[in-house]
């Protein structure tokens, strides 16, 4: 239920304060990139509002530019279709691509860190990681585009152990990355 849910514990906003960013975040569980537990609402629909509602209001994204945009998506909809006896999904790559293009539109200067694992099927599933890897070969010429996979991994959600060493992992990864090294304060 919603009383283990807590997004500042989430490996998204421990990285932001490892590296004292300001931190935007947009998630919702069960949420897809084209199916999911929560069937009502997918990424594509909702990475742009104020809220993940379809419905929801538009969000200004001139008021706040960000300088790295992370996106980690495939967990939900290869545990769903597996869960109701369905291939991973045919649309998944298309609709993923299609994803990253609005967010280079939006935002054309900041890096984006496609990011796969945390869970089971992003570690395990040679369907989603092949995906994935489609959607990065796909942007292969935008050197501000970068993909990392996670070492840490969890068979269910991520417990906040986890979490902790999820965002140590991209800390490290940013350290070791050109282009993404002068975004982690030296200490």
């Amino acid at each position: 239920d919603l009383a283990t849910h807590n997004t500042n514990n989430s490996y998204s906003m421990i990285f932001g304060r490892m590296v004292n960013a300001d931190v935007q975040n947009i998630a919702l569980s069960g949420m897809g990139m084209v199916t999911g537990w929560n069937t009502a609402i997918f990424a594509p629909q909702v990475w742009n509002r104020y809220a993940p509602m379809a419905r929801g209001n538009l969000a200004d994204l001139k008021a706040w530019t960000p300088d790295v945009v992370f996106t980690n998506f495939g967990e939900n909809d290869a545990s769903y279709s597996q869960a109701n006896g369905s291939p991973f999904p045919e649309a998944y790559t298309e609709t993923y691509i299609k994803y990253i293009q609005e967010l280079r539109k939006t935002w054309p200067t900041a890096k984006i860190v496609i990011l796969r694992g945390g869970m089971y099927h992003g570690k395990n599933d040679p369907a989603l990681a092949q995906a994935v890897d489609a959607v990065r070969s796909a942007f292969a010429d935008d050197k501000l585009i970068y993909g990392y996979n996670f070492v840490r991994s969890s068979n269910t959600h991520p417990r906040v152990s986890a979490h902790r060493d999820m965002a140590e992992e991209l800390v490290q990864f940013f350290k070791q990355t050109d282009g993404l090294k002068d975004l982690v304060p030296s200490k």
